[in-house]
C-alpha cells in the first residue's frame, strides 16, 4: 500500500479533457507512489464535434487518443474510464467516487490534468486532517496552497463575514491549517464519510463553482474546510491572465465564462449559499458580465448576449451542458 495509513484506501480521481500527454504523465507519476488506486475519468469526446476542433488541432495526438488508452497497462495501476463525451467535471468526479467506493476506497484525492502534486501531499493532508479531527473538528475538504504556474501567485484564502466574502492574502503563512470557505478541487482530500454525509458533487453545474458549492454545503453539515500552508502545489488556473493595478485576474474562454455566470446566478438562490455568499456573488455578477464581455475572444456583442442568457438560465435553473446557442454565430 503506497500510503502509510493502514486502515485507509486512498483513490486519486483525475478528470481529463483533451489533456497534454506530458502534463498527464506528470500528475499520474506524482501520485502513483502516494495513493492506492488511480482513476482517470476522461471527458474527451471520441467523435469530435465542431466546438472541439480547435483543441484537437492544438493537440493532434487526441485524434487517435491511443496513448491514453495504454495507461491502464503502463507502469502506474491506472484505471482509465473514457466517457466518449464531455459530461462535465462534477459528473466525472461523481463517476470516479462511485467506482472508488465500489473498490473499497475510504478517501479521495481530486485532480485536474494540469496540476503538479508535490511529494508526500497525501501524507501531509492526512496528518493535518487527523490532528484536526482529534481536536474535535469535522473536516469537509482539505488541500494545499495553490500557486498558479503562469503567474506565480498564491490563490487567496477565501473567508466570509456576516455579509461579505473576501480573499485573504498572507505575506507569511502560518504552519497550522487555515480555515477557508472552500478550496480548489484539484489537490483536495475528501473522505468517503464526508461524501456520505454531504452528498456528491452537484451534477447540474457541469463545470465551475462545483468545489465552491460542495465546500459551502459541507459547512451546512457542521464541517469546516482547510488549506495546509506547509503544502504548496503548482496548478494552472485559467487560460491566461491580465493585471489590473496590483491585482492579477485569471481569464478563461468565452464558453467557460458562460458557466461562471450561469452557475453563479443559479447558486445565489441555492440552499448551499449562506447570506454572505448570496450578497457577494449577486453584487459581483454585473462585474463578471462586464469584464467577460470586455475580454471576450469573439465579438463583444455576441459575448454580452450569451452572458445575459447565462444569467437568465441560472435564474431559471436551466442547467447542464453548454446550450447549442452558445456556439451559434448569430
Amino acid at each position: 500500500m503506497p500510503n502509510s495509513f493502514s486502515s485507509s484506501c486512498v483513490a486519486a480521481i483525475v478528470v481529463t479533457y483533451f489533456p497534454r500527454e506530458d502534463l498527464l504523465r506528470r500528475v499520474l507519476g506524482g501520485l502513483s507512489a502516494q495513493v492506492d488506486q488511480l482513476y482517470v475519468i476522461d471527458n474527451t469526446p471520441r467523435v469530435l464535434p465542431a466546438v472541439t476542433e480547435a483543441a484537437a488541432v492544438a493537440n493532434p495526438s487526441w485524434l487517435s487518443a491511443s496513448w491514453l488508452d495504454q495507461f491502464g497497462t503502463a507502469s502506474w495501476p491506472t484505471q482509465f474510464y473514457p466517457q466518449g463525451k464531455n459530461l462535465g467535471i462534477a459528473t466525472a468526479q461523481n463517476i470516479g467516487i462511485a467506482k472508488a467506493l465500489a473498490n473499497g476506497c475510504t478517501d479521495f484525492l481530486f485532480f485536474d490534468q494540469d496540476s503538479a502534486p508535490p511529494d508526500q501531499l497525501c501524507q501531509h493532508l492526512f496528518t493535518a486532517r487527523e490532528q484536526l479531527e482529534a481536536a474535535g473538528t469535522q473536516v469537509g475538504m482539505i488541500g494545499p496552497i495553490i500557486v498558479d504556474e503562469k503567474t506565480g501567485e498564491h490563490s487567496p484564502i477565501i473567508q466570509s463575514g456576516k455579509y461579505w466574502v473576501k480573499g485573504v492574502s498572507y505575506d507569511t503563512f502560518p504552519d497550522e491549517p487555515i480555515s477557508t470557505e472552500y478550496i480548489i478541487s484539484s489537490g483536495s482530500l475528501i473522505s468517503a464519510q464526508a461524501i456520505k454525509i454531504v452528498g456528491p458533487m452537484l451534477d447540474c453545474l457541469f463545470i465551475d463553482w462545483v468545489d465552491v458549492e460542495w465546500g459551502l454545503r459541507a459547512q451546512k453539515f457542521g464541517m469546516r474546510n482547510f488549506v495546509l500552508p506547509t503544502c504548496i502545489m503548482k496548478h494552472s488556473i485559467g487560460d491566461d491572465y491580465v493585471r489590473v493595478g496590483k491585482k492579477v485576474i485569471n481569464t478563461h474562454s468565452d464558453v467557460r465564462n458562460f458557466f461562471i455566470v450561469r452557475n453563479a446566478s443559479y447558486l445565489v438562490f441555492h440552499e448551499s449559499f449562506k447570506l454572505a455568499w448570496k450578497i457577494t456573488v449577486f453584487a459581483k455578477l454585473p462585474l463578471y458580465i462586464l469584464f467577460f464581455t470586455a475580454s471576450a475572444h469573439g465579438p463583444k456583442w455576441r459575448a454580452f448576449k450569451n452572458l445575459m442568457r447565462a444569467f437568465c438560465d441560472g435564474l431559471l435553473a436551466i442547467m447542464g451542458p453548454a446550450p447549442a446557442y452558445l456556439f451559434s454565430k448569430k
